[in-house]
């Protein structure tokens, strides 16, 4: 029995000691990269979205949507796409395959993340949140609502301070606002889905 007491005591100071040098070695992680993941973590609840982006004075609407689509060849693919109401259509089949067709006002990358692409933007904002050091955390507003401003290298994306959900996001000069849903037949069916 006294050994058995022994044993856990030094068991326990180990773990303990553990604890402690973890502590002390590992940087404690910045609010700006946990407001970030957490925004990611919103993105990628949902597969649906609804965007409105502001080119060039005019705005332009978007629906976007992660699951499966008809792809090339009339083939089932399972990736993202984006229908934008000017006309503009983007599929992202996986990593490697942008399919883009009609007015070419952004870059098809672009176009998805403004477009508040759920699963492309929250890949996204996952990956800075993990691996970029120097996301700025700033607080502001919109449309008098408190806001948080997540300043990235390449983009700025806009979270509600209270929830960190994302609201919007700017990029090369180009804004957007997003807003998430599930998905009703009618939106899948205009958007080509096989779901």
């Amino acid at each position: 029995m006294r050994t058995a007491a022994v044993a856990a005591l030094i068991a326990l100071s180990v773990a303990a000691m553990g604890f402690g040098l973890q502590a002390a070695g590992l940087r404690r992680t910045p609010q700006a990269n946990v407001v970030a993941e957490r925004a990611a973590t919103w993105l990628l609840r949902y597969r649906f979205a609804t965007s409105t982006l502001h080119l060039g004075g005019r705005m332009v609407h978007g629906r976007c949507f992660h699951g499966w689509f008809e792809g090339r060849h009339d083939h089932p693919a399972h990736g993202t796409i984006l229908i934008l109401d000017n006309g503009t259509s983007v599929r992202a089949i996986d990593p490697s395959t942008l399919l883009s067709q009609g007015p070419r006002t952004l870059l098809p990358s672009s176009a998805l993340e403004l477009a508040g692409c759920t699963h492309v933007l929250g890949s996204r904002i996952a990956e800075l949140a993990q691996f970029d050091n120097h996301v700025l955390l700033t607080r502001t507003s919109i449309l008098g609502q408190p806001a948080l401003a997540l300043r990235f290298r390449r983009l700025t994306l806009f979270v509600s301070a209270k929830t960190d959900r994302p609201l919007g996001v700017t990029l090369n000069g180009v804004a957007s606002s997003i807003r998430f849903s599930a998905i009703t037949p009618v939106a899948a069916r205009a958007l080509g889905t096989t779901e």
